[in-house]
């Protein structure tokens, strides 16, 4: 995934999120969590996510199988410099490569506390707006205990390979 449609950004987890994440990822330890770092993912859909319709449902879809190749790759890579990484299935809030915990990650809710990203109530669910695209994009994350450095050299990696 790379070009004008897909962006991501690293973060610091804010403490404000420890004891959710400690939920979701069972494999992490408590003495670790101020280490950890959220690699927010962003992809330009032609669809508004904020509707339901066959042909959103479809690119949700879509979107989500195109982050797990690519977070699995980047999870790989990562893995391979010998940190803890794991990533969330975007549809259902739960971790794709380690055990499952008591809770299920939320996108809005980290959307919230990591940028201040605008939320969009439809009724059924609350969206979270891409600062340009607005609710033609689609959310998901990554989370890792490997600095910053390792990330990105990590993903300057694949846009080689």
């Amino acid at each position: 995934m790379q070009g004008s449609d897909f962006e991501y950004r690293i973060h610091d987890c804010p403490e404000v999120l420890y004891s959710t994440f400690k939920d979701i990822f069972v494999e992490l330890k408590a003495q670790d969590l101020s280490h950890l770092k959220i690699v927010q993912c962003w992809q330009r859909t032609s669809n508004d996510m904020a509707s339901y319709s066959a042909q959103s449902e479809d690119e949700r879809e879509q979107k989500t199988e195109k982050f797990l190749e690519w977070g699995r790759a980047v999870c790989e890579g990562i893995q391979k410099l010998g940190y803890w990484v794991d990533m969330v299935d975007p549809l259902a809030g739960i971790p794709v490569i380690g055990c499952q915990g008591g809770s299920v990650f939320v996108e809005t809710e980290v959307g919230i506390h990591l940028l201040g990203y605008t939320l969009l109530d439809v009724g059924c669910c609350k969206v979270l707006l891409h600062p340009q695209w607005r609710s033609k994009a689609f959310p998901s994350s990554l989370l890792t205990l490997a600095p910053h450095e390792a990330i990105q050299s990590t993903i300057q990696q694949l846009k080689l390979s």
